[in-house]
């Protein structure tokens, strides 16, 4: 939602470049955590889960599916510190030259990070329908 319909809407409402990036930075601003706590969460979830699955054991398919998910998950995570700890304080720092590139990669990060958290929705779906 954000960069499909808010960042556009505002972009042309603060009819500056200069603004723009400072309501980017300032909405973005304490939001590292709750995104962290949230990933950490639904792994840990995740794990339980198989846990409380162990009685039942899946056949391969339901295990090779777990294993993508479990994949997905640490690479959103690994893709979030990424973008927390070495994006965003380049993106701070970043010329005005320079912006309008940087923002189109945290565009395309923010794209992928949502497409793999899609898929993550849809294995859990197949897996829960899973004998």
């Amino acid at each position: 939602y954000i960069y499909a319909r808010l960042f556009p809407d505002i972009r042309r409402w603060l009819a500056s470049e200069d603004r723009f990036e400072d309501f980017s930075l300032v909405t973005a601003d304490g939001l590292r955590w709750w995104i962290f706590g949230a990933l950490i969460g639904a792994g840990l979830s995740g794990f339980v889960l198989v846990l409380l699955r162990a009685g039942h054991r899946g056949g391969t398919l339901w295990w090779t599916l777990l294993a993508a998910k479990g994949v997905i998950w640490l690479a959103m995570l690994i893709v979030y510190a990424y973008v927390s700890y070495v994006m965003w304080p380049r993106r701070v720092f970043v010329s005005t030259t320079d912006r309008p590139a940087m923002q189109r990669r945290f565009a395309a990060v923010a794209w992928g990070l949502a497409t793999l958290a899609l898929i993550q929705l849809v294995l859990g779906a197949v897996l829960h329908m899973a004998p």
